[in-house]
């Protein structure tokens, strides 16, 4: 047989229908695979599509309309109101009663006075808007106190010995003129020195009244 290109053979023609029988063949697939498509991760491509996911997936600082509405989180000084949110950027869903109000934890936050922190966090016990879950005193280091909002259920901590509890809602109570939260422990009396006759000893004077006289021994 002869083509526009020379005479073609016969072995030409069954390599031809060879090749074009392996070409009609399908592809094998790699043993293991079963012959199944690999699977497309839906989540990645879920959250890329709905923005919805992405946003509830964020960290965010939530603030309940029962507090934001009380008169006790209305009136705050702006120190108290800045400190509660603050805190409240270190809740992570369970560990509320371990909260701390420390100046090496709030430094880079703004806080660099202790007595700001203090007076601040004072108000916002007063208020029932915080409370105390362990009271740590000045002379107590590396013992920082803990606190809980009092809006959200206490979460139990073996470690820091904290038993759970449900939300006292205390700042729902608060009115002005009113306290919650522990008293300030008592403060020892402050010793003066006096001179008696010719000897300086350090006594207790009393506020009012007279201060007995002692015999000097000579």
């Amino acid at each position: 047989m002869a083509g526009p290109n020379g005479p073609i053979f016969s072995e030409d023609i069954e390599g031809g229908r060879r090749g074009a029988a392996r070409s009609r063949r399908p592809l094998e697939r790699p043993q293991g695979s079963r012959g199944r498509r690999p699977r497309r991760s839906a989540n990645r491509t879920d959250r890329a599509a709905d923005p919805l996911k992405q946003a509830t997936q964020r960290r965010y600082v939530r603030i309940e309309d029962t507090v934001y509405q009380s008169i006790a989180f209305r009136t705050l000084p702006g120190g108290a109101a800045k400190l509660w949110i603050d805190m409240r950027t270190q809740y992570r869903g369970s560990n509320n009663g371990a909260i701390v109000a420390t100046l090496s934890v709030l430094r880079q936050r703004g806080w660099n006075s202790t007595d700001k922190l203090v007076r601040a966090t004072r108000e916002l016990v007063t208020r029932g808007l915080i409370a105390y879950t362990r009271r740590s005193g000045q002379n107590q280091f590396h013992r920082a106190s803990l606190f809980a909002f009092t809006d959200l259920d206490v979460a139990a901590n073996e470690r820091f010995g904290i038993c759970g509890a449900r939300a006292s809602h205390l700042y729902l109570q608060w009115t002005p003129g009113t306290s919650f939260g522990q008293p300030e422990p008592a403060k020892r009396a402050f010793r003066k020195q006096v001179q008696n006759h010719t000897r300086i000893r350090k006594a207790s004077i009393p506020d009012s009244g007279e201060r007995e006289r002692e015999t000097v021994p000579k």
